[in-house]
């Protein structure tokens, strides 16, 4: 399984800043390598057959990678920072949205 990262969520990642960023690429590398991450940093999203997240906690703000099963690689289309826990359904739509244009 491979981890790809759209121009767009590019440009959003470098936004979130060069430690996040590079804290997203450390893990993208450890599953572009083979190897398990924990479910804390990796998993497949409720209620959505191929949406999967990758998180980094960074004091009190979550930062999320989101995307979605294309063939047998993880296709990456939005970043954000977030403060809780829940996502709104307009972040739902819009990773959908984004990911159709890829299917």
């Amino acid at each position: 399984m491979k981890v790809l990262v759209t121009e767009k969520a590019q440009r959003e990642k470098d936004s979130l800043g060069h430690l996040i960023a590079s804290r997203f690429d450390t893990l993208f590398g450890k599953l572009n390598s083979g190897q398990d991450l924990s479910t804390k940093d990796f998993k497949k999203l409720k209620g959505y057959k191929q949406l999967y997240e990758f998180r980094i906690k960074q004091n009190t703000n979550i930062y999320r990678a989101i995307g979605g099963m294309i063939k047998k690689d993880v296709l990456i289309v939005l970043f954000i920072k977030k403060k809780s826990n829940k996502l709104s359904l307009n972040v739902f739509n819009t990773v959908l949205k984004r990911l159709n244009q890829f299917k």
